[in-house]
């Protein structure tokens, strides 16, 4: 008997993937039938009524959890802001590892508990960290007449830290919270596949004459999902980086007018201000995997889509196209 904690659907995930590894180490797989398994595995996933169902606890319960987190934030002295985005094409993030990794070979960031995708914070940090990066790149590359290569001089290591000096920005974990069905079928997961030529059964194929299209399916993040996560900044280490935040406001500015308002703001609120927008800017170019195919891009969610926010999850009802 199955047990599942609150009708969460990271229960549902666990068993289904025990029962694939069970079917293929009791020896009722053949090789040439592993394919079909994963297939079947997408169809669960995706088609079965009950883990819909699940699915949608489990967004409900994600919302609860991050409105938790941002009281629990700003009971520990945090300044906040909050982020919601919504996927404008397919997601993917983990690819190198999680749950299914072993099963598919492109494995997601899955949360066991909630069995929902999840955008690390240290992703999302590391992201609005390289957009400061390349917004102060020109600074960088002039001339100095300064011997001192010093990082504590750098305006994003005092934003995001380094190995001598800790981050007053934070960014939680983004977790989804429902979807926009206007980007299509709030289905929270989609079967996906990529086709390499060069490798096969986990391994490199270096012979020209031994390349062939390895068809190799596996799981992505619908679009429309809506994700959100918390920025946090900890007023007891505003000190050296108030007059940063500013600056690079001041930088983006000159992309939106808008945003010169930002500049009288009090040093928490800069500082938060500055991570936000420049997480914003990551995200509109695409985080993580297969940027360039157009896969983690997303926009913040406007105020008519939030109108819209759903958590009712869509099944589908499909057919594999047969060989042959």
């Amino acid at each position: 008997m199955e047990v599942y904690v609150y009708g969460l659907a990271g229960g549902f995930l666990t068993r289904i993937v025990r029962e694939y590894y069970h079917n293929i180490l009791s020896g009722r797989l053949e090789s040439n039938a592993k394919i079909e398994a994963k297939k079947e595995l997408i169809f669960k996933i995706l088609s079965d009524g009950d883990f819909g169902g699940m699915l949608e606890d489990s967004l409900k319960f994600a919302r609860e959890m991050m409105d938790n987190l941002a009281s629990s934030l700003m009971d520990a002295g945090y300044s906040i802001g909050r982020l919601d985005f919504v996927l404008l094409d397919r997601g993917l993030v983990g690819s190198g590892s999680g749950v299914f990794k072993t099963v598919f070979e492109v494995g997601m960031e899955i949360d066991k508990l909630l069995g929902l995708p999840y955008y690390p914070g240290s992703s999302l940090k590391g992201a609005a960290r390289a957009a400061c990066e390349d917004l102060t790149s020109d600074e960088h590359d002039e001339p100095s007449d300064s011997s001192s290569d010093s990082k504590e001089d750098d305006g994003c290591d005092k934003l995001f830290g380094s190995k001598d000096m800790a981050a007053p920005l934070v960014y939680t974990s983004a977790y989804p919270i429902g979807c926009i069905e206007d980007l299509g079928p709030c289905t929270v997961y989609l079967p996906d596949v990529i086709t390499p030529h060069y490798y096969r059964d986990g391994k490199v194929v270096e012979a020209e004459h031994e390349a062939q299209p390895n068809p190799v399916v596996h799981l992505s993040i619908s679009p429309g999902t809506v994700f959100s996560t918390i920025v946090g900044v900890y007023k007891h280490r505003l000190e050296s980086v108030d007059r940063e935040a500013r600056r690079i406001l001041e930088e983006l500015s000159k992309y939106d007018s808008s945003l010169k308002e930002q500049l009288d703001a009090s040093p928490a609120d800069a500082v938060m201000r500055a991570g936000l927008l420049l997480l914003e800017a990551a995200l509109m170019t695409g985080i993580g995997a297969r940027t360039g195919k157009g896969y983690n891009t997303a926009k913040p969610l406007n105020d008519d889509r939030r109108k819209r926010l759903s958590v009712e999850v869509v099944r589908l009802s499909f057919q594999w196209p047969s060989r042959g």
